[in-house]
This record gives C-alpha cells, structure tokens and sequence, in this order.
C-alpha cells in the first residue's frame, strides 16, 4: 500500500498557474499603490511648502494639526480608518477585508468588513 497521496499533477500545475497570476497581479496593484503614496507624498510637501510662505504656520503647528488628525480622525472624511477585524470563530485579528480566516479558515462575514 502506497503511503503518499495520490496528486493530480494537472490539477496541481493549474493551481500554481493561478496563483502566480495571482501574485502577479498582486505584485502590479502594490506597485501602483506605491506610485500613489509617492505621489501624495509630494504633494503634501508642495502643499506644507506653500502655507509655510503665506502663512505665519510652523513646523510644530503642522505635527499638532497632524497629531490631532491621528487622534480624532476629524479631517478623514469618511473615517476611513482601518478598523480591527476579528474572526467570529476563533476571535484572531485579521487584516481589514479579509474574506477568510487565516488561521481556522472560517468565512468572515461582509458586515464585519472596513468600508
């Protein structure tokens, strides 16, 4: 008697198939959202640049509007702070959005995702 499993190599081949397109696809959208932050980045300091010639701000009015932001979240519209997600069957924190636990593979359901 045969001790290993029988695998479908076909079935097999066409699974890393997928997940490479997967991680493919995965690796273009990180690179896009890395262009983005780059990109806001920038252009927070052109905007920070040019208050700081009209106006009489500093440094240190800046990291307190920034430190409040963070506090409050009253200048994210929308509050579009992550929010923690746990998995209703084992209680493990997950990343936001997650459809599946990554620990027991319990479904998440969509009402405890971020919006």
């Amino acid at each position: 008697m045969d001790m290993w499993p029988i695998v479908d190599l076909p079935s097999l081949a066409s699974d890393v198939k997928r997940l490479q397109a997967s991680a493919d696809s995965d690796a273009g959208r990180i690179h896009q959202l890395e262009r983005r932050v780059t990109q806001l980045t920038l252009a927070c300091a052109a905007l920070w640049q040019l208050v700081k010639k009209t106006s009489d701000l500093s440094e240190v009015d800046l990291q307190a509007a920034i430190d409040h932001a963070l506090a409050t979240n009253a200048n994210i519209p929308g509050d579009m702070s992550p929010r923690p997600l746990f998995c209703p069957a084992c209680d493990h924190k997950l990343p936001p959005n997650s459809t599946r636990c990554l620990y027991c593979g319990a479904a998440i359901p969509q009402q405890n995702h971020v919006a």
